[in-house]
């Protein structure tokens, strides 16, 4: 059980995600989700070097025979709240709006989709729903494609905080006399 474990039921409610389409924006609307792409490429940006630096030490240590470490597994928690003043925002709550969750290990090895992966992601799913000025970020597409938030959603993003996990592992193998 991943210390994430938050069910979407603990989430903010969300508004009707459909009912807002890329074509309806208004030019203030695009902006925000202009800026919010920005932000996002620049967390993938930062994301990516961690998980290059830390994979490649945690490889270093695994491929070391005098090390006790064995594996390790590392991933990324992105938790996405409200703005404060949306107006199902609580301040005794923690208005979490989605949280994305990405694996690191193997991370900077190739891969075909995922966090700095250099497509424009607005081109695969639904360009007519998309806003065709401006590249997607991965972020960005899950928000709207792979978790459905729909541009109403978004559009109530407030702040994204960001954690990096890293986790050493060290198995330990019983004889067969001590297994039970």
């Amino acid at each position: 059980m991943s210390i994430y474990d938050i069910r979407r039921k603990n989430y903010v409610a969300y508004e009707d995600s459909y009912s807002l389409r890329a074509c309806d924006l208004s030019k203030e609307q695009r902006a925000f989700i202009f800026s919010l792409n920005k932000k996002l490429m620049a967390i993938e940006e930062t994301i990516h070097k961690e998980f290059t630096s830390l994979s490649r030490h945690a490889d270093t240590r695994v491929a070391d025979p005098d090390d006790w470490v064995e594996d390790y597994e590392l991933d990324c928690v992105v938790t996405i709240t409200l703005k404060e003043d949306d107006p199902k925002y609580d301040p005794n709550n923690d208005n979490i709006l989605i949280i994305l969750q990405e694996e690191g290990n193997d991370f900077y090895k190739d891969h075909e989709f995922g966090i700095m992966d250099g497509i424009d992601h607005k081109t695969y799913y639904y360009p007519e729903e998309t806003d065709e000025e401006n590249f997607h970020c991965w972020f960005l597409h899950c928000l709207y494609e792979n978790e459905h938030l729909g541009w109403t959603n978004i559009l109530r993003i407030g702040e994204i905080w960001i954690d990096i996990n890293m986790t050493y592992q060290k198995f330990q193998y019983l004889r067969k006399e001590e297994a039970v």
